[in-house]
């Protein structure tokens, strides 16, 4: 990737380093490196499991952020991330990153009066590309973004009755998903199909206060996999090929259920849906999808 990056000003690096979700996974910003402009040291806290990889959801996270902090260079925004909201955001996934650091850079592709384009992208100590993303940002100087539902648009009602049950195998999930994050929990898990909560805590919020939408995508990948595991008990592994996610509006003041379905398998592929609801207003914040190859 050719890297136009600037450096990132002394306020817009103190308004990053207060933002919760990446303080709690422990990302570095570089100001004046375009090149490395994150660094996630490695950590096994940040494995999907015990001797496994670093987490897709959070390999995704990065490379938002790191898109993110590009457009807000690009337009201006010196000591604000809450201007530069996300929209839609697709990520592939090239190889798995095993112990070791990781690095993410963005590149601006193109930055409109309202609208934001941008590439990034995560290697590994070696240069190797891991994973990559492309983005789309709005600018977002009206902060009451409204989150009402339409008519057609479903809600959680329809797709949660609210009942608590992980089933055996979920339970195994969860011990591993709590240790890992702790703000994450297992509401039901079937064939086909995944519930999980996220606590409205200060870790899981972004420097504009809203729940992060890093979270979001490391959850949309976390039902992703565990409603396909409930599809046959002869699944033991898996990994995310692409992931998805369009962003309707920054969740704020509660906590979020996040539902996946499988739609359907060919071969050793199982697409599933995400959609992210607000826990206590009902509203749809996010959907997308999560291609995985057993």
């Amino acid at each position: 990737m050719e890297r136009t990056s600037q450096s990132v000003s002394d306020q817009l690096a103190e308004a990053y380093a207060q933002d919760g979700w990446a303080r709690f996974l422990g990302v570095e910003l570089n100001p004046g490196d375009g090149a490395e402009r994150l660094r996630l040291p490695y950590d096994t806290r940040l494995l999907n499991a015990d001797g496994g990889v670093v987490h897709g959801g959070i390999l995704a996270s990065l490379l938002l952020d790191a898109a993110r902090l590009e457009v807000a260079t690009a337009w201006g925004n010196a000591t604000d991330l809450a201007g530069v909201r996300p929209l839609d955001g697709q990520i592939v996934y090239l190889r798995p990153a095993r112990e070791v650091d990781v690095v993410a850079s963005a590149q601006l592709l193109r930055a409109g009066r309202t609208l934001a384009f941008v590439a990034s992208e995560t290697r590994d100590p070696q240069g190797q590309l891991i994973a990559q993303g492309q983005w789309v940002f709005a600018r977002s100087d009206d902060e009451s973004v409204d989150a009402g539902p339409l008519p057609e648009t479903p809600s959680l009602a329809g797709s949660w009755s609210g009942e608590v049950d992980a089933g055996r195998m979920g339970a195994l999930l969860e011990t591993n998903m709590k240790k890992r994050l702790p703000g994450l929990t297992l509401c039901e898990m079937g064939a086909g199909r995944c519930v999980i909560e996220v606590a409205n805590t200060p870790e899981m919020r972004d420097a504009s206060g809203a729940l992060s939408a890093g979270v979001q995508l490391l959850t949309c990948d976390n039902v992703g996999v565990f409603a396909s595991f409930g599809l046959n008990a002869r699944i033991t592994r898996m990994s995310t090929a692409a992931l998805k996610l369009t962003f309707v509006a920054p969740p704020r003041d509660e906590a979020l259920i996040v539902v996946g379905t499988s739609l359907g398998k060919a071969g050793p592929l199982i697409a599933n849906q995400s959609r992210v609801y607000g826990r206590e207003t009902g509203r749809l914040y996010a959907f997308g999808t999560v291609t995985l190859a057993t």
